[in-house]
């Protein structure tokens, strides 16, 4: 039977993405991977389309969507930690059937999957851990006519979302602060969304949305792109010198390989300790303050965006982040740390004996039971 290694991410392109790529790399190591995605009150509108290109790219990467659970919550508001445990039953028909055809030599859980390991522990199956990390043309051609490291880029991620309110603030923010910026505008949540943003998503109205007059006053100087950008390629760029960010782990680490210094706006989730860690320990992002309140206004957006592009502490963050990026990048090269690493794991699981599977136990009664 082929080697296989299965995929367990929670909902959000901020993480499936980075599995993906995860997936690319046990294939290239000659193991047969699947990606396993569970059922949720509503599907983000691009894993469709990059479902669909990725198998058509890498035959050997395939999906499968878990059926319907029982138990979801009625509100689309949902917390990833909430959407696990209802999954399990649905999990282990899948893992008890794939283990028939296939020889699985682990299942990679996203680090939010927590509740998924009474799954693999009740079939005896190796179980790790993945830590996510994950990303248009005009906005790109904009960057190439600025001078370099002159451009603050606003981002929070494929579900960050704020009050009208509050865009109008960062909008008075970034105007006041004299700086270029590159600002990613998703419409303002609902109270049906919350601030994750599931649910329906609108194109934003970025007349209606920001103060008026802004366009014109900033337009020489900003450019505002409508729900999404090439985050990758943005960070890479030379014109851009900061990144206001969500904090997702996706986002911080390609920010610190592209060695682009943050001011850390967390959201959700755990946002708040990656923050943390980027502010005390790494310094290579300073705090937006007051963002856990309900409104930051704009004076503090303007004050965290001219100290880190002005002051003589932003170019010590500047500095710091290079170096951080030097690390990471002989990190990934071969005799890496991150590359032995990725080794390590691929020995292990060529090596690992796994315990056969129980052939009893596994009827609807006992799913129903399961924790």
């Amino acid at each position: 039977m082929k080697e296989t290694v299965v995929l367990y991410p929670v909902p959000g392109m901020g993480h499936l993405v980075p599995m993906v790529e995860l997936a690319k790399l046990f294939v290239l190591h000659d193991f047969s991977v699947a990606v396993v995605l569970m059922h949720t009150p509503v599907k983000h509108p691009s894993v469709d389309p990059f479902v669909a290109r990725v198998s058509s790219a890498y035959p050997s990467i395939s999906f499968h969507q878990l059926p319907q659970a029982a138990s979801l919550p009625d509100t689309p508001v949902t917390r990833f930690l909430d959407l696990v445990l209802p999954n399990n039953p649905q999990l282990l028909h899948f893992l008890a059937a794939r283990s028939r055809t296939s020889d699985i030599r682990v299942v990679v859980l996203d680090f939010f999957c927590t509740d998924a390991l009474a799954v693999t522990a009740k079939l005896r199956l190796p179980s790790y851990f993945f830590f996510a990390s994950c990303a248009a043309a005009e906005c790109v051609a904009w960057l190439d006519e600025q001078p370099r490291g002159s451009v603050v880029f606003l981002c929070f991620g494929s579900m960050g979302m704020f009050s009208a309110e509050q865009i109008k603030e960062i909008a008075a923010g970034l105007e006041r602060s004299g700086q270029r910026f590159l600002w990613v505008v998703r419409a303002p949540r609902s109270e049906s969304q919350g601030p994750q943003g599931w649910g329906p998503q609108s194109e934003p109205d970025l007349e209606a949305l920001v103060p008026e007059g802004f366009l014109e006053r900033t337009e020489q100087r900003g450019f505002l792109a409508k729900s999404w950008a090439p985050q990758v390629e943005v960070l890479n760029h030379e014109a851009v010198g900061g990144f206001v960010t969500h904090c997702g782990w996706n986002s911080v680490l390609e920010a610190i390989t592209a060695g682009v210094p943050m001011i850390g706006w967390p959201l959700y989730a755990e946002q708040g300790m990656n923050k943390v860690l980027l502010v005390e320990q790494m310094r290579v992002a300073v705090a937006m303050e007051g963002c856990a309140k309900e409104l930051v206004a704009a004076e503090e957006v303007e004050a965290r965006i001219r100290w880190l592009m002005e002051s003589e502490g932003g170019r010590e963050l500047r500095e710091r982040a290079v170096a951080t990026k030097q690390r990471a990048a002989a990190a990934r090269r071969e005799a890496g740390s991150s590359h032995q690493a990725l080794l390590d794991v691929v020995k292990t699981l060529r090596n690992a004996s796994t315990s056969p599977l129980p052939t009893t136990g596994l009827t609807s009664e006992d799913h129903l039971k399961m924790p």
